[in-house]
C-alpha cells in the first residue's frame, strides 16, 4: 500500500509540476478573465478597421457591447468581495447614468451615444465592465495587462512615426491636419496613450530593465509627432515622480532618454512635409478661450439639472443654448460633443449624483490598486481633463486600473446560461454595428443604397440619415421630383432622430435649401436660431432663404449678423452682398 502511494506520487509529480503556474510560459494569463483582460489591452489600442467610415473608431464602439456583457456579471460579483466598495459605487453610477437616460430629452441616443463619440449610458456599462475584467484577472492580471499595453504603446509609436514620411490612409491609419494618430484615429487620443505608455516603459528602465531604453525613446519620439501640447508639459511631472526618491545619474539618465526621443521626433517631423510636432505648438499661442467659454456654458447646463443632469450623450443639447458670443467667434459653428473634461462632462450628463458616484467608485478603485498601471490610469485621467474621453483609451485606463488591483474571479452570482445569452447578445451587437460601418464606408463613395441600408440600421444615428439625403439628390435612377422628395425624407428623419443635434438640424435645413423647399428650410432655420441663436452658418442659411423669398430687409439684417460673427465665410459675404444690391435696387 505505502509503495503504492509512492509511486503513484512519482508519476503523478511531473503532470501536476507540468499544470503548475510557476511551469507555464511567463505571457500566458492563468484564468480565462485573465485571457479577456489581456487580449482587451493587446486589442483596443490597434483596432483600426478601414472597412469602416471611421477606421478608428466603429470597430472599439463595436466592442462596448461586449465589453459591457462579460463585465457586468463580474461587477456584482465583485461585491461579495473585498473590492464592494469600489463595486457598489460604480452600479450606483450605472444606476444613476440609467435614470438620467430615461429623464433624457432623447434616450435613445442618450443610451446609444453620438456617432464618432459613443459616450452614451452603453458607454458607462461598458467601461464599469471593462474596470471589472480588470480588476478579476488573478494575481497575474496587473503583469500581463501592464505586458499587452507595453505592446499597444509601441506599435502605435511605430505608426505615428512612419505616418510622418508616409501616408498610410489607405491602409485605415489616416493623419490628423499635419498631426499623426497612430492607430487611435485622433491625436489627442494617440497622446494620451503614449504619455501613459511612456510612464509604463520609463517604470520598468527604473525598475533595472534596461533594455526598456529604446522603447523610451521610441514612445518619446512618437509623443513628439503626436503633436499635443499638454501631454508633452505633462512629461516633466512623470520624470519626477518616477525617479523622486532615485540617484541622480538614474534622474539624468532617464532624462536624456527622454529628451533624445523628443529630439529625434522633431528631427522626424522637419524631414516631413507640412508636419507639426508638438514642440512647436508649445510655441505657439496657447488659445484655450474655446474651452474655458465651453466650461462656461457647461456650469450653466448643471445649475439647470443639478440632481441627475441631462442624460448621458446629451452634453452637446444641454450646452448648445449657453453658446457665448465670443465662443462663436473664436471657433464659427463648432461644437463640444463632449466636455474636454470629464468631471464637468459627467456632471452636466448624469448631474452632481452621479458625478460623486463616479469619483466615489474611482477612488475606491485607486485603494485597491498598486504598482505601474495606476500611474498608466492617472496620466490618461490628466490628459482627459482637457481632451474628450475616448472609447478605446478611456476603456484602457480604466482596464489598467483594475487590473492594478486585481484579484481572483469572484464567484458569479449570474447564472451561466445568463452570462452566456449576454455575450451572444453583446456579439450579435457588435456585428451589427460593425455591418452598419460597413455600409457607411461605402456610402462614402456615393452608394445611396448601402447609405440608406446604413441609416436603417442601429444606432439609428441622425448622420447617417443626413447621408443619406445628400445622396439623394445625386440618384440617376430618379426623377428630380423623386430625388427631392426623398431627399426631403430622409432630412426629416435626421430631425426626427435627434431635434436638439444643432448639426443635424442645420444640415437638414440645407437640404431643404438645396431642394427648393424654402418654406420649410426657412422654418427649420428659425426653429434652430431658437435653439442656438448665434451660429452664423444658420444666419446665412436663413439669409440666403430670405434673399431667395425677395425679403431682401430680412435677409441683410440676418447676414450682417453672420459676418460680424465670422467674416472669412465667403458664402455668407457673397450672399449679403447680392442682398444688399438687391435692397438698393428697390424703389423708396
Amino acid at each position: 500500500m505505502a509503495m503504492t502511494a509512492v509511486v503513484r506520487t512519482e508519476r503523478e509529480e511531473p503532470r501536476e509540476r507540468l499544470l503548475s503556474p510557476r511551469s507555464r510560459p511567463s505571457w500566458l494569463p492563468h484564468t480565462t478573465v485573465g485571457l479577456i483582460a489581456a487580449g482587451l489591452a493587446l486589442v483596443l489600442p490597434v483596432l483600426s478597421i478601414r472597412v469602416t467610415d471611421t477606421p478608428g473608431w466603429v470597430g472599439r464602439y463595436a466592442m462596448l457591447p461586449v465589453e459591457a456583457a462579460i463585465g457586468i456579471p463580474l461587477l456584482l460579483a465583485l461585491l461579495r468581495t473585498s473590492a464592494r466598495r469600489a463595486a457598489m459605487a460604480a452600479c450606483g453610477f450605472i444606476a444613476v447614468a440609467a435614470v438620467s437616460t430615461l429623464l433624457s430629452d432623447n434616450p435613445a441616443i442618450s443610451f446609444w451615444g453620438n456617432q464618432n463619440w459613443g459616450t452614451g449610458c452603453l458607454f458607462v456599462l461598458a467601461m464599469t465592465g471593462v474596470w471589472a475584467i480588470g480588476t478579476s484577472t488573478g494575481d497575474e492580471g496587473g503583469r500581463i495587462v501592464e505586458r499587452a499595453l507595453v505592446i499597444g504603446v509601441a506599435v502605435n509609436a511605430c505608426v505615428a512615426l512612419l505616418q510622418v514620411l508616409v501616408d498610410l490612409q489607405r491602409l485605415g491609419a489616416a493623419g490628423y491636419g499635419t498631426q499623426s494618430t497612430g492607430l487611435m484615429g485622433q491625436p489627442a487620443q494617440l497622446a494620451a496613450l503614449l504619455l501613459g505608455g511612456l510612464w509604463l516603459v520609463s517604470h520598468r528602465w527604473v525598475a533595472g530593465q534596461h533594455r526598456a531604453a529604446m522603447l523610451i525613446v521610441l514612445v518619446a519620439a512618437a509623443l513628439e509627432v503626436a503633436g499635443e501640447r499638454f501631454p508633452l508639459v505633462l512629461c516633466l511631472p512623470l520624470l519626477v515622480a518616477l525617479t523622486w526618491r532615485r540617484p541622480l545619474r538614474t534622474k539624468a539618465t532617464l532624462s536624456a532618454l527622454v529628451a533624445v526621443g523628443i529630439v529625434a521626433g522633431l528631427v522626424l517631423t522637419h524631414a516631413g512635409a507640412g508636419r507639426t510636432s508638438a514642440t512647436a505648438r508649445l510655441g505657439g499661442d496657447v488659445g484655450e478661450t474655446a474651452r474655458i467659454e465651453n466650461y462656461a456654458g457647461a456650469f450653466h447646463a448643471i445649475a439647470a439639472r443639478p440632481i441627475v443632469g441631462w442624460g448621458p450623450a446629451r452634453y452637446l443639447s444641454a450646452t448648445t443654448p449657453q453658446r457665448t458670443l465670443a465662443l462663436e467667434r473664436v471657433t464659427p459653428d463648432s461644437v463640444f460633443v463632449d466636455g474636454h473634461n470629464w468631471p464637468v462632462h459627467w456632471a452636466v450628463t448624469t448631474g452632481l449624483v452621479g458625478v460623486v458616484l463616479l469619483g466615489l467608485w474611482l477612488v475606491s478603485a485607486v485603494r485597491l490598486g498598486r504598482g505601474p498601471l495606476l500611474g498608466f490610469a492617472a496620466l490618461v485621467a490628466i490628459v482627459q481633463l482637457l481632451q474628450p474621453q475616448d472609447v478605446a483609451v478611456t476603456a484602457l485606463a480604466l482596464l489598467a486600473l483594475g487590473a492594478a488591483g486585481s484579484r481572483d474571479a469572484p464567484r458569479h452570482v449570474v447564472p451561466v446560461l445568463g452570462r452566456i445569452v449576454l455575450v451572444i447578445a453583446g456579439v450579435a451587437l457588435a456585428v451589427t454595428i460593425l455591418l452598419g460601418g460597413w455600409l457607411a464606408y461605402r456610402s462614402e463613395t456615393g452608394d445611396l443604397d448601402a447609405a440608406t441600408a446604413a441609416a436603417s440600421l442601429l444606432p439609428h444615428w441622425p448622420g447617417r440619415a443626413e447621408k443619406a439625403a445628400v445622396l439623394a439628390l445625386a440618384r440617376e435612377d430618379l426623377t428630380q421630383e423623386q430625388r427631392i422628395e426623398q431627399s426631403k425624407r430622409w432630412a426629416t428623419e435626421a430631425i426626427s432622430r435627434d431635434s436638439r443635434d444643432p448639426q443635424t438640424i442645420e444640415a437638414a435645413a440645407y437640404d431643404y435649401l438645396f431642394s427648393g423647399d424654402l418654406t420649410r428650410a426657412a422654418d427649420t432655420f428659425r426653429s434652430l436660431l431658437r435653439f442656438d441663436p448665434r451660429s452664423p452658418k444658420t444666419l446665412t442659411g436663413l439669409g440666403i432663404v430670405e434673399l431667395q423669398q425677395g425679403q431682401f430687409d430680412q435677409a441683410v439684417d440676418h447676414l450682417t449678423q453672420a459676418h460680424a460673427i465670422d467674416s472669412n465665410n465667403s458664402l455668407t459675404s457673397d450672399a449679403l452682398d447680392r442682398a444688399r444690391r438687391a435692397l438698393a435696387q428697390l424703389p423708396p
